[in-house]
């Protein structure tokens, strides 16, 4: 997308309207290498696309910490987890455990 359409999608969901109704919110990112490794356990082709190769992951990844960054200091329920040296079950007990402290918090 463009930078304009980025700079409007940002301003829109950054609204304190908006961000005040998130009860928990989880940026999951690992490192692009890991994330290359995990994709090619599941890819029905070996054939990178736009959107599976290290530069856009690396991009995306960069995105994701920017939207942390800037969500964080207006939200306490905003996480950031990485996931790179994690299997899927520690991901899913700390996604759980953390959603559950959130909660009880709020609630």
């Amino acid at each position: 997308i463009s930078a304009v359409i980025a700079d409007n999608n940002q301003k829109f969901f950054s609204q304190p309207e908006l961000l005040k109704n998130i009860d928990v919110c989880f940026f999951v990112i690992c490192q692009a290498e890991q994330a290359m490794q995990r994709e090619s356990q599941w890819a029905l082709t070996e054939k990178h696309g736009k959107t599976t190769n290290l530069d856009s992951i690396k991009n995306l990844i960069d995105i994701w910490e920017n939207c942390y960054t800037a969500f964080s200091k207006t939200n306490n329920a905003v996480t950031m987890l990485d996931t790179t040296s994690m299997s899927p079950q520690e991901m899913g007990n700390i996604i759980l455990s953390k959603t559950i402290e959130f909660m009880k918090k709020r609630f």
